[in-house]
């Protein structure tokens, strides 16, 4: 998204964890631990889906195969610490390796299927990837 100018209100997207990582630490914080952003997106509780148990709609995440929108453009789909798009738009990347050869990201993005877009889902991705479906978010 950073080379498109009408998207500089989406997430940014097409980067790998070291870039991700090197960002989060260039503004004083770190990538969270897969278990740490489970924790955010159940906010806490146990729960389904970011927002609660209710299936996912166009109401709670960014979905089907079109591209990411505007971070925040789906506010039924806020956790219960407020946190916005946990689930669609971007996968995100974690610190926690998922096996010898993988990171672990985590949230379903737009190009993934439904039942990705759960809380406790996790994928495995090398480290060097650059997709479109995944990004980043940063933890204090």
């Amino acid at each position: 998204n950073w080379a498109h100018k009408d998207r500089d209100d989406h997430p940014i997207n097409c980067v790998n964890q070291a870039q991700a990582m090197t960002f989060c630490i260039w503004i004083g914080a770190r990538l969270p631990t897969s278990k740490e952003w489970e924790y955010a997106a159940k906010g806490g509780e146990s729960r389904i889906y970011p927002w609660g148990n209710d299936g996912p709609t166009k109401d709670h995440a960014t979905t089907g195969f079109s591209g990411t929108e505007t971070v925040g453009s789906h506010p039924m789909g806020q956790t219960a610490m407020g946190l916005l798009d946990m689930a669609g738009n971007v996968q995100e990347w974690t610190s926690s390796d998922s096996n010898k050869d993988k990171v672990s990201v985590r949230g379903g993005s737009w190009g993934r299927k439904l039942r990705e877009l759960r809380a406790s889902n996790r994928n495995g991705a090398p480290k060097s990837a650059q997709w479109r479906d995944t990004g980043f978010r940063c933890a204090m």
